[in-house]
């Protein structure tokens, strides 16, 4: 996926996730926790939690502090999303999703999310990183088939 198209999709998974953190979202000791152990520096880090992408995936230390702030967020545990949390979220955060979320869409959901767990990389972070970013893009795939489903 080009970088400006990663960028544009991540921006409506922001908006359309139920599972996705907003910019608000991360406490200030995680932000510090994950640019100490990731070694990013303020505006990197600042960069990174706006765009919540890396645009130069060989830096590993940007791939670090996205894992980092995806743990420290609950989204992730031992760099493999963590499913029965995503689904729970995707039960419970929106009133709509009762009723909408059904067996079907949960059995679904649940094998993308594994299928994405099984995302490997290189580097201290590289797995992690790429877990997440399977992820990102498949909410976003998800999203966008549910807004035309509903269309």
């Amino acid at each position: 996926m080009e970088p400006q198209m990663l960028v544009l999709a991540l921006s409506l998974l922001c908006h359309l996730s139920d599972a996705v953190p907003t910019d608000d979202g991360f406490p200030s000791e995680d932000i510090t926790s994950c640019k100490i152990s990731s070694g990013v520096t303020d505006d990197e880090a600042k960069a990174l939690q706006e765009s919540k992408t890396v645009q130069d995936e060989s830096n590993d230390s940007h791939k670090c502090f996205v894992a980092c702030l995806i743990t420290q967020y609950g989204l992730m545990k031992d760099d493999k999303m963590d499913v029965e949390f995503l689904v729970a979220v995707m039960k419970t955060a929106r009133p709509e999703n009762v009723t909408t979320f059904d067996d079907q869409k949960e059995a679904e959901y649940r094998k993308n999310v594994n299928d994405c767990n099984k995302e490997t990389g290189e580097g201290k972070c590289g797995s992690g990183y790429n877990v997440w970013k399977c992820f990102s893009e498949m909410s976003v795939r998800m999203a966008l088939a549910e807004m035309a489903e509903n269309s």
